[in-house]
């Protein structure tokens, strides 16, 4: 294998071949961050070394993730409850029936609430809330909720603390990404 290069524009085929050797470049597509760089050549030494060199060094390389949950089986009303949640309901979810807030990182906290084990989903019973404001932590959804964060210091630290906060309540537990897969077959 050659050398890695960036270039600002798609070279065409005579730009990229070497009448000399006869050798030809090949285009491995684009990426606009070091997050689609690493996802596109891999993660091995040489190829962070090129991509730290190719990209900003104010851009963070590592990658955080949003984990998604779900409800294990069997939970009932009283394993939530032993879990600490109380009575009554966070501010946006007012009508559950049980809740509980943990603090995340500063001003930014989680609620999360509970009408019945059996209609729960991580996202309409848990709020990331950003107490300074009184409102939903907006980073953490909209374009980013979901996706790979990169770039974006304080919401990576947002989104570890919800993992690991959401990872230690026994009730429930992360999905697999392929739970939630969409798998495709082209036919020809």
């Amino acid at each position: 294998m050659g050398g890695l290069y960036a270039t600002e524009e798609i070279l065409d085929y005579d730009d990229m071949y070497c009448e000399t050797c006869g050798d030809s470049d090949t285009y491995l597509g684009s990426a606009d961050n070091a997050a689609q760089a690493r996802k596109l050549l891999g993660n091995d030494k040489y190829v962070k070394k090129f991509i730290k060199e190719t990209f900003s060094k104010q851009e963070s390389l590592e990658l955080v993730s949003m984990n998604r949950y779900k409800i294990k089986s069997k939970t009932t009303i009283g394993d939530v409850v032993r879990e600490n949640f109380r009575e009554g309901g966070s501010w946006i979810n007012k009508d559950c029936k049980l809740f509980k807030t943990i603090c995340l990182l500063d001003s930014i906290e989680l609620n999360i609430g509970f009408n019945t084990v059996e209609d729960w989903d991580d996202f309409e019973y848990v709020e990331v809330l950003d107490d300074d404001f009184c409102q939903p932590y907006t980073p953490f959804y909209g374009d980013n909720y979901g996706k790979e964060i990169c770039n974006f210091k304080f919401l990576q630290k947002v989104v570890k603390r919800y993992n690991e906060e959401m990872d230690k309540i026994k009730f429930i537990e992360k999905i697999s990404v392929w739970q939630n897969a969409h798998l495709m077959n082209t036919r020809r």
